[in-house]
């Protein structure tokens, strides 16, 4: 796990930049949504030709999701799949992304600037990341560029715009929290319900639960499945975790950074 977050280092200061970009985007006025769109449209004119310069090559990334596979709860990191393909595909593939972002801002620029919905917003965000980063995935990214993008490593930001967009939308503290709760919510129902489609389909991704074969859990102890027991690889390394425990976490780092982000948008 450790060695996973080391490779990412060198690409985060890029993606959870991106990131921030795109949560302050409703919130700028015309003059900061050209930047956003000047960003963006660089990122994708640069990987168009990152995409060209590796036409022809070959590229293989093994897709890994760290669990806790015995008793002791420490994670071990589990193989789901190697991928294979063309050297061009993901940076074209980012490419899209980065230019349908500057599209989206472009069209938004002379949209009146204000607070949207927290909770929606940040997890409509948190989405667009996750589905970003399973793209990247199955056209075999780099994997430090795999694992410097997604909702979890970015998530101190978005609970601090929930906290920012609350405050900028006169919630008090206690609407802030329940902002906090709903958006913690939303992002992993979000998230346990690609894990679904992942996994009953075999999609290979980080999400794909058909690789593990046995798990430790703080509710249920150790356990193991049966080779064709998809649902129940989903519930137990999905559902529990993500629906209780990334939920707790996400409303704790609420409490720290997102109460920073209220207090920050009540001055403004």
């Amino acid at each position: 796990m450790n060695e996973l977050l080391v490779q990412a280092v060198p690409y985060l200061p890029v993606t959870l930049l991106a990131l921030t970009l795109v949560l302050l985007a409703p919130y700028v006025g015309e003059v900061g949504r050209r930047r956003i769109v000047l960003f963006f449209a660089v990122a994708a004119i640069g990987l168009i030709v990152l995409g060209v310069r590796s036409a022809g090559t070959e590229v293989k990334l093994d897709v890994v999701n760290p669990f806790p596979v015995d008793s002791n709860l420490k994670p071990q990191t589990l193989h789901i799949e190697t991928v294979t393909a063309s050297g061009w595909q993901w940076p074209i593939a980012a490419a899209a992304f980065c230019g349908f972002v500057a599209l989206l801002v472009f069209g938004s620029m002379r949209m009146s600037q204000g607070a949207p919905k927290p909770a929606f917003y940040c997890a409509l965000v948190a989405t667009a990341f996750l589905g970003l980063r399973l793209v990247l995935e199955k056209n075999a990214a780099p994997q430090g560029v795999v694992q410097a993008i997604g909702a979890s490593i970015g998530l101190p930001i978005l609970v601090a715009f929930v906290g920012f967009y609350s405050a900028g939308r006169k919630q008090g503290f206690g609407r802030f929290l329940l902002s906090v709760l709903v958006f913690a919510l939303m992002q992993r129902a979000i998230l346990t319900a690609f894990a679904y489609f992942a996994t009953m389909r075999h999609w290979g991704t980080h999400l794909d639960m058909n690789v593990v074969t046995q798990l430790g859990t703080p509710l249920g102890g150790e356990r193991h499945f049966a080779a064709d027991d998809a649902a129940g690889k989903w519930f137990w390394a999905i559902v529990i975790p993500q629906m209780v425990l990334w939920v707790a976490i996400t409303f704790g780092l609420g409490l720290v950074a997102g109460t920073a982000g209220w207090f920050v948008g009540r001055r403004r």
